[in-house]
């Protein structure tokens, strides 16, 4: 009996503890609510900082604050007659002097992702071993008690267990963060006249500047 309690506990354990690694929350930029905007002649430009907080992607947010590195959700409404391409004739400048450059999809992957390989460590728990004693009336009827040891080897559960849980959980999140920057990924995009899109941007700024959009 006491095994199955302990095989239930460490299957317990092994689901509580896989949420070390963090799930990806989408960003939705088409969703969003834009309280930031500035306007370019024809063009109007929204833009929203900290939406990987927002949604509580905390894993992604703590790298984005020790890289630099900004997830930015914008909106472009070409109002104008022309058609304009980001990164070309529209670049985004932090304040009115200041270009910022806009890092490659991937290259924000990279630096913001999960680890995977770290979860390996918890293969280090494959020793550990559970005893517990059982005790024995003698057989021969003279009511001394023996005492028998024996153990369980708990580590098998819980070192692969956490290791694969939390290595599955880290990748598949790490794949939807990078398939949303690569499907909202505005850089080289022609926006036509009368056209409205979304998406999002990285950028390295270690403040929260004030975006404006110039067009050429």
């Amino acid at each position: 009996m006491k095994k199955y309690f302990l095989i239930a506990l460490g299957l317990s354990i092994v689901f509580l503890l896989s949420n070390c690694a963090s799930t990806y929350k989408p960003l939705n930029p088409d969703r969003q609510y834009y309280s930031n905007k500035s306007v370019n002649s024809e063009i109007e430009f929204y833009y929203k900082y900290s939406v990987l907080r927002e949604q509580k992607n905390k894993k992604y947010t703590k790298k984005e604050d020790k890289k630099a590195i900004h997830v930015v959700a914008i909106k472009i409404k070409n109002n104008s007659s022309q058609v304009i391409t980001l990164g070309e004739n529209a670049k985004i400048y932090a304040g009115e002097d200041s270009e910022l450059a806009l890092i490659d999809p991937n290259v924000v992957y990279t630096e913001l992702k999960q680890g995977v390989g770290i979860y390996a460590l918890y293969l280090l728990l494959l020793p550990t071993q559970v005893n517990f004693s059982r005790s024995t009336t003698n057989s021969f009827g003279s009511g001394v008690q023996q005492s028998n040891t024996s153990s369980f080897p708990l580590g098998i559960i819980l070192g692969p267990g956490l290791a694969l849980g939390n290595g599955f959980v880290a990748y598949s999140a790490n794949q939807k963060f990078k398939n949303e920057l690569l499907t909202f990924n505005l850089i080289g995009k022609k926006i036509q006249p009368k056209e409205t899109v979304y998406g999002l941007i990285g950028i390295r700024d270690t403040q929260y500047s004030p975006l404006i959009l110039k067009v050429d």
